[in-house]
């Protein structure tokens, strides 16, 4: 019989602390030093944050923030909502082709949001990329910030990537 694993997760900033003297790296010690107190960047469970996160794939910041002001504006965020909504209308609120098609995937998912935050980290990703549009990048920045996985990172990301490339030389 296989032991389950223990689903670890980020509540709080003395969560990182922790993390960090534990991990026990050096330059992840002067990091938190210097960057303290660290933002926990939690964001709710649910459609909405998942939505948004396809939103903001590939895009700089403050497109995604245009885009999600008119779907706001627009009251276009909820599953039901994006369901129905015609691809025209979503095109003429900034959304391409592609992502259209990612929010009509999501908004037509059977996602089980309150099950994810019962599942282990692999089984979560996975339900995720079941998603059209949802690839691990997004699964894993979505279980970072809403699920608060401390044990999840989502490795494809550029700026992290550069971080660390100046961090560990």
């Amino acid at each position: 019989m296989v032991a389950e694993m223990a689903i670890v997760t980020i509540k709080s900033v003395d969560d990182i602390a922790q993390a960090v003297k534990r991990l026990n790296i050096p330059e992840f010690t002067e990091i938190h030093q210097i960057c303290t107190p660290i933002p926990l960047r939690h964001k709710p469970q649910g459609f909405a944050t998942l939505f948004k996160a396809i939103i903001g794939q590939q895009v700089s910041v403050v497109s995604a923030s245009a885009i999600w002001t008119q779907l706001e504006q627009a009251c276009i965020m909820e599953q039901a909502y994006v369901a129905r909504a015609e691809s025209e209308d979503l095109a003429s609120l900034g959304l391409s082709r592609p992502k259209i098609r990612y929010a009509h995937a999501l908004s037509q998912s059977v996602l089980d949001y309150d099950g994810l935050a019962r599942l282990q980290d692999e089984s979560v990703l996975s339900a995720l990329t079941q998603v059209t549009g949802i690839g691990r990048w997004t699964a894993e920045v979505y279980a970072l910030q809403a699920l608060g996985r401390a044990d999840v990172f989502p490795h494809g990301d550029l700026a992290l990537q550069e971080a660390a490339r100046l961090v560990f030389h």
